[in-house]
């Protein structure tokens, strides 16, 4: 029987310096606009060290999504840097999450992945922690997770 994988626990908070140092990152939960956040912070890191960086984005849940992802996962004739965000993680098959696999191992291409959370698509989230993917929580926020979150935001822009 094999261990199960290698979770973040959902109280553990990854820091904005973590998730900008990292190539690969797996943005895990329902709440999109933490998830937005996290990609944005991919960006802007990219960015500041190559401001010519592609984005690529690229939604699984689409019938054509495994050609556009082997095409963006694939470096170009140039050489230039990509980042690549993934949408709709959950839908990937077997074919889908190798080709994610296979990019983050190779490591062309800094990669971001959204998965919804849940059940459905656990394999792929299981899989892309196992691979050591950045695993960033982006639960849907209650009430008083609501003025958690606002308050640290304060607090971060000394407010």
């Amino acid at each position: 029987m094999t261990p199960p994988a290698r979770r973040a626990p959902k109280s553990a908070a990854v820091t904005e310096a973590e998730i900008a140092a990292s190539s690969t990152v797996l943005a895990l939960g329902a709440e999109s606009f933490l998830a937005e956040r996290v990609v944005g912070v991919v960006i802007a890191a990219a960015r500041a060290s190559d401001p010519t960086i592609e984005i690529r984005q690229i939604d699984l849940s689409k019938d054509d999504a495994l050609g556009d992802l082997v095409e963006a996962c694939s470096p170009n004739l140039f050489g230039d840097a990509a980042v690549v965000v993934v949408t709709s993680a959950e839908a990937a098959d077997d074919a889908m999450m190798q080709v994610l696999l296979t990019a983050a191992r190779d490591g062309d291409v800094r990669l971001v992945a959204i998965h919804q959370g849940g059940v459905r698509g656990r394999k792929v989230a299981d899989a892309l922690t196992s691979a050591e993917f950045t695993v960033v929580p982006c639960d849907k926020l209650n009430r008083p997770g609501i003025t958690e979150f606002i308050s640290k935001e304060l607090k971060a822009v000394k407010r």
